[in-house]
């Protein structure tokens, strides 16, 4: 029932803003749930951010909902103290019990000690929370035997925003479980976020686009941003969290944030907007809210941040027709993203990343559809074979073996070998929610999908097996080789015009795979492209560089020339 009140609810504000494409069966079930979305109300539409905002912290006190930044939000608002008790005394006990992700939990109580202690609740319990904060393990050579995780990107900016923050809150004190003063606290943690954010600073976000993980650097960014007594620690916290905005803006549909991404979850890929970073954007730029995703979303909308000016045309491209950016994110800039996006359809793609690697959580490459909010197509190699297996990679979650991927306007080309590390998955796959679609024509070794006015085809260099059985039964292609080549092509009627014009311009690309020499290529007007598995993307033979090499998104509107996107 989430789901199709999601889809209703996109369908009517879409209807309202004259965002439809062309009818077909997906609209007319989008159609019938109308009813059902306007009952629920899932759709943050003001028409100006504070707006949305207000929208946003209405909704979030009144749902039911356990996380310490729903907790802030009602100490601001004035929320009823029983309610506030209940939130607080839940966090205290993951936070004293050094539960998995309680660096996540300190960050807005901290928050709420300093801009709220002594009000909302009662004297006793903001002692206890004073105990904590002082309690706690704040890095690793610290005691503690406990299952806390220091290591990741957002786990470990969270760890020192905490630290800085509590050390600055209490800077006289001895916390119990270091022995060290609260200024020693506060300037050791100084001396690791000045690491930390010199290092994003030069490399960019290993995580990147991540619809899990940059709503976490959120949470420890919105609280040194809004807590920092460091002018120079909360500048760099601003200049980061317009960055991950603009990179939202470039890699999002209708408040639905999509694309390729450093670090995803399956539980992420079949979300649609029902994630946390979907629920940044549904106040950032209006669209769809799924209650229960509010930890970073809460936080946004208490402060008094607002993303660039530049992001609401990313986002929805101010009448172009077209855009493409590119631009790099990762350790040693490892990252190298392409993005082609219409109003109607988006394809974005990790290149040259780890190519022939064993995977881990990268998802590489994706095709998202306006229209639906869970119509979004992908490729990849099965980490593993149960289909609800917990693995990193899992059954659809990234690749047991990484391709190599290239990317040209709107055509990506992934080519594997699947041989090299004798991973025991000898297959590739394609997600096509046919269900979904208003149309989903397998033709040969092409699929092509449209829903509303947006357009995908896939090509594999084996024939497709349709899958007939099974959780995925009609919604899952695979191709049996152990080489493989596939084409990801992107298209939708205002770039392409009809859905049988896209088809032949699909087919006019001519694919062609030399398994032995592991080279997909493809017919570009009189060019001929191809992605090398050694040698990346080649034109005429010749290797294309990719460029630009700057964590600054590139972006141009209708082809024009790549500019910096100023923010």
């Amino acid at each position: 029932m989430a789901e199709e009140a999601m889809a209703g609810a996109m369908w009517r504000a879409r209807a309202a803003t004259g965002r439809l494409g062309h009818s077909g069966p997906g609209d007319g079930k989008l159609r019938a749930l109308c009813a059902d979305a306007a009952r629920l109300g899932l759709w943050l539409g003001g028409a100006t951010l504070e707006a949305r905002k207000a929208e946003a912290r209405a909704r979030i006190a009144a749902e039911p909902g356990s996380s310490i930044s729903r907790g802030l939000l009602l100490l601001k608002e004035g929320g009823p103290a029983d309610e506030i008790e209940r939130i607080v005394r839940h966090t205290l006990t993951g936070i004293d019990g050094r539960y998995d992700c309680a660096d996540f939990w300190i960050l807005p109580l901290i928050w709420a000690w300093r801009g709220h202690a002594g009000t909302g609740i009662g004297a006793e319990l903001w002692a206890e929370v004073r105990r904590a904060i002082l309690g706690f393990r704040y890095w690793l050579d610290e005691p503690g035997n406990d299952v806390m995780w220091f290591w990741s990107e957002n786990h470990a900016f969270c760890f020192h925003v905490a630290q800085f923050l509590a050390g600055d809150t209490f800077p006289e004190e001895v916390f119990p479980n270091s022995g060290r003063t609260g200024a020693e606290h506060r300037e050791a943690a100084r001396a690791r976020l000045g690491r930390w954010f010199a290092s994003v600073e030069d490399h960019g976000l290993a995580e990147w686009n991540s619809s899990c993980y940059y709503p976490i650097d959120l949470l420890g960014l919105f609280t040194l941003e809004a807590c920092s007594p460091d002018a120079a620690l909360k500048a760099r916290a601003k200049a980061l969290i317009d960055s991950i905005f603009v990179m939202t803006a470039l890699h999002s549909v209708d408040g639905m944030p999509v694309g390729s991404q450093g670090r995803v979850y399956e539980k992420e890929l079949f979300a649609g907007p029902a994630t946390e970073l979907g629920a940044v954007a549904a106040v950032a730029f209006g669209g769809i809210w799924c209650p229960g995703h509010e930890r970073a979303a809460a936080l946004f909308a208490v402060s008094d941040y607002m993303p660039p000016a530049a992001c609401e045309g990313l986002h929805r491209l101010g009448g172009h027709g077209r855009l493409e950016a590119r631009y790099v994110q990762g350790l040693n800039r490892n990252a190298k993203l392409a993005l082609w996006k219409s109003a109607a359809a988006q394809l974005s793609a990790v290149t040259g990343h780890r190519t022939g690697d064993p995977g881990h959580q990268q998802h590489v490459a994706e095709i998202q559809f306006a229209a639906h909010p869970l119509a979004r197509t992908w490729i990849s190699h099965p980490g593993e074979l149960k289909v609800w297996g917990g693995g990193r990679p899992s059954y659809w979650m990234a690749n047991g073996t990484v391709p190599r991927v290239c990317m040209d306007g709107n055509v990506a080309a992934l080519v594997y070998d699947l041989g090299r590390h004798g991973h025991p998955v000898r297959f590739t796959h394609a997600f096509a929610p046919a269900e979904l679609l208003d149309d989903c024509i397998e033709d040969g070794q092409w699929l092509f999908q449209r829903t509303g006015d947006g357009y995908a085809a896939l090509w594999a260099s084996a024939p497709l097996e349709r899958l007939e059985t099974g959780l995925y039964k009609g919604q899952e292609w695979r191709a049996h080789a152990a080489q493989a080549g596939w084409l990801m092509v992107a298209g939708s009627a205002a770039t392409h015009g009809s859905f049988d014009d896209f088809r032949g311009a699909a087919r006019a690309l001519a694919p062609q795979f030399d398994a032995a020499g592991l080279r997909l290529g493809w017919q570009a007007g009189d060019a001929s492209l191809a992605a090398d598995f050694a040698g990346g993307l080649l034109r005429d033979g010749s290797p294309v560089p990719f460029a630009p090499l700057s964590i600054t998104p590139h972006a141009g509107f209708d082809g024009a020339p790549l500019q910096a996107v100023e923010f």
